[in-house]
């Protein structure tokens, strides 16, 4: 049990590496990419990959940010549209 255990976190920690380090490497043109997939995996590069998915919070490091409205603002405008129907 405790080595499938151990077997399985291994294959997971393998997985989210390779995952991140496709985002990571998503900009570059794919010759560049394969050779740069292939030092990390010798771990020769991008190391920090296998623990965070990001080194600092610089904007360079962080991924790109998505506008949304918060909940508040959402709870105001159906509570405005509720005084609404309820006036008519």
């Amino acid at each position: 049990m405790k080595e499938s255990k151990r077997a399985l976190r291994r294959y997971q920690k393998e997985v989210k590496f390779k995952k991140r380090l496709k985002v990571w490497l998503s900009n570059w043109n794919n010759f560049d990419r394969r050779i740069e997939e292939q030092k990390a995996i010798k771990g020769e590069g991008w190391t920090f990959l296998k623990t965070t998915s990001r080194p600092c919070n610089c904007w360079m490091c962080t991924y790109e940010k998505y506008e949304r409205t918060t909940k508040s603002k959402i709870n105001k405008q159906i509570q405005d549209d509720i005084q609404d129907d309820l006036a008519t």
